[in-house]
């Protein structure tokens, strides 16, 4: 009976450990387990198809995935094309958390679904940047259609009647015009939202007016798809520095926006990601020369919504036709009756008022969150500085500090116009400064002084700031860094290159003759052989001779000078050492000028030369004696005179 016991008290120890074995199991399965990956669907407004849209965006995608990878986020971002009303449906049902649409189309998520802006939309067009976007009602040149008068009666043709530039614009310029749309919706068509469908129908003459994004026709003539003599704008609008024909007044461009649920490091992500793509990226190409910027402010496209009366705002225009009926359906009620329904109504009105102030004051503190959020990022990823009215530096990010290699000390309470190179000082004065006070946004590529005196490149957007009178009280300056991208040749390649030269090489700044490199051989030779120590803080003062140093100045001066940019003499140097020297005059494409001195020893070839001049003279003195008695013989007798 005991060894049965002592068994069975053995299975049932080994019972245990293999219950604790299958619960420890699916923990360590838990701890190895990856973290799961959240799949964030950006839809996009398809204003050129579908196939487009994937063309367009499918490399910015690719950017955030990797972007996320490489931070170890658990992210994975997919892109969707969309028309304006299957965004919006998206939105609402959950399935998209980013879109990215035109402005009409972020107006109706933000009020209805509650999604907040991110970025803003630029396009680069022959090297200028433009955030703005507009309308143009075209036809074709041979056209008789002259004015937005002329078009009552004809076939027209939009993108989708929600498209902010593909037809809302051109309504409200209509309404302008006294152009009732109930007269004109029989003639309108729309194209369900293709751009290139609205050109190629006016070309062939299947309607008679377009109204497309401003910009298109440019675009589509550039790719060589159409000539833009082919067609013309009806009454264009001039919009300085615009280069795109319009028809409307400009509104900010396209937007991208997140669901209020959307995780904040996927927005830090996103964010970061876009403000860093450049013009030579694979994302700026594809996308046809688009840029991210901080948001815009799209309060100007609420209220064209509103006096569209078009979604999200199409009840101002029920609502009032309705008080009108109410008011004229019963004009023989009784005053008593008449008294009760005014009071009902001045009572809905009360609450409906009272409904949109708090909406309006949560869509308020929505963008003060925002602007706060979006300023965090500004001061994080790009060059920024705030200037008072007069242009002084009030304060400035860690980003300009140190694209300027200057301390913060020295860059504090001082002019902007002071570490602009002098090319640039008259354009602050007369551009700049003129846009900030007329409250017009600057922006354009400017240069910037280093401590070293080098110039720094930043690609800016000065901002005005106004207080409650909008008098100018602050200026904004938002920049990148692209001194990189503006140099033509790469510093250390140059640097390489000289090293592979034998002879002697520095290059020195115009005018303070600073040395800013020498190869191995003229380190060597001019400084560690001659003052000791190395070639760099030194000026060519430093190894050269006053009378050397005064001709050095004036052959400098006459190669800056021009015609001539290079010049070539023969100096004797210590331990009869001849050198000859060789001075040019190089300015590389979108860099610094610079001196480029090379000291060539022709010690050996002096020598040679003077060898050969010294053996030339000796056999000619030799053979000088003996040749003159031959030629005297040689006299007599042809003369006869020795018999």
């Amino acid at each position: 009976m005991s060894s049965v016991f002592r068994i069975s008290h053995g299975q049932c120890f080994a019972l245990i450990l293999t219950i604790l074995f299958m619960l420890a199991a699916p923990l360590r399965a838990q701890e190895t387990d990856p973290q799961p990956i959240t799949e964030l669907t950006l839809g996009i407004l398809a204003t050129e198809g579908a196939t487009r849209v994937l063309e367009a965006w499918t490399p910015t995608q690719a950017l955030l995935n990797r972007a996320a990878s490489a931070q170890n986020l658990p992210y994975r971002f997919k892109i969707e094309p969309h028309t304006d009303t299957s965004l919006i449906s998206g939105l609402g049902e959950g399935d998209i958390d980013l879109l990215l649409g035109d402005p009409a189309t972020f107006v109706v998520a933000e009020v209805e679904e509650g999604v907040r802006a991110l970025l803003s939309v630029a396009h680069m067009w022959d090297g200028t940047t433009y955030d703005r976007t507009g309308a143009v009602v075209f036809v074709r040149n041979d056209s008789n259609i002259l004015r937005f008068d002329d078009i009552a009666g004809k076939r027209i043709m939009g993108v989708t009647a929600n498209e902010l530039t593909g037809w809302q614009l051109a309504l409200q310029e209509f309404r302008k015009y006294r152009l009732n749309p109930d007269d004109i919706a029989a003639d309108v068509l729309f194209s369900g939202g293709n751009q290139r469908e609205v050109v190629y129908g006016v070309q062939n003459g299947l309607i008679d007016v377009g109204v497309i994004r401003a910009g298109i026709l440019e675009y589509l003539a550039q790719q060589g798809a159409i000539s833009l003599d082919d067609f013309r704008p009806i009454q264009p609008i001039v919009h300085d520095g615009y280069p795109f024909w319009a028809s409307t007044p400009l509104y900010p461009d396209w937007v991208m926006a997140a669901m209020p649920d959307v995780p904040e490091d996927a927005l830090a992500l996103l964010i970061d990601t876009l403000l860093k793509v450049s013009p030579s990226s694979v994302e700026f190409q594809a996308a046809n020369g688009v840029l991210w910027q901080a948001p815009q402010n799209y309060q100007a496209v609420h209220e064209l919504l509103i006096s569209l009366r078009a979604r999200p705002y199409e009840n101002y225009l029920r609502q009032a036709a309705t008080r009108i009926y109410l008011a004229y359906k019963w004009p023989v009620v009784g005053l008593s009756t008449l008294i009760l329904l005014s009071l009902l109504l001045l009572a809905y009105a009360v609450l409906r008022n009272a409904r949109l102030a708090e909406a309006r004051k949560n869509v308020l503190q929505s963008e003060v969150r925002s602007k706060q959020f979006y300023r965090n990022a500004i001061e994080d990823h790009t060059v920024f500085c705030m200037l008072t009215k007069d242009g002084v530096i009030s304060h400035m990010n860690e980003h300009f500090v140190t694209a300027l290699e200057r301390s913060r000390n020295s860059l504090m309470n001082r002019p902007l116009l002071e570490i602009m190179k002098e090319t640039n000082q008259q354009l602050l004065e007369d551009q700049i400064m003129a846009a900030m006070h007329a409250g017009v946004p600057w922006q354009g590529a400017l240069q910037l002084v280093k401590e070293n005196g080098k110039a720094a490149w930043v690609q800016s957007t000065f901002i005005p700031v106004t207080g409650t009178s909008r008098k100018l009280s602050e200026i904004a300056m938002v920049a990148s860094d692209v001194t990189k991208t503006r140099e033509g040749v790469s510093e250390t390649r140059f640097n390489n290159t000289l090293e592979l030269i034998q002879d002697q090489v520095v290059v020195m700044r115009p005018g303070c003759l600073e040395i800013s490199y020498a190869n191995a051989a003229a380190d060597d030779s001019l400084f560690k052989g001659r003052v000791g120590g190395s070639w760099k803080g030194r000026k060519a003062d430093d190894f050269l001779t006053e009378k050397d140093l005064e001709v050095l100045k004036m052959r400098c001066e006459a190669v800056e000078a021009g015609p001539q940019r290079r010049i070539t003499w023969e100096a004797e140097g210590k331990g009869d050492v001849t050198y000859e020297i060789s001075l040019e005059y190089a300015q590389p494409e979108q860099d610094e000028p610079r001196l480029i001195a090379i000291y060539r020893d022709v010690s050996e070839r002096k020598i040679i030369e003077r060898a050969k001049n010294e053996f030339i003279a000796t056999v000619s003195h030799e053979l000088r004696t003996p040749l003159t008695s031959i030629k005297g013989a040689l006299g007599l007798a042809m003369s006869g005179a020795v018999g």
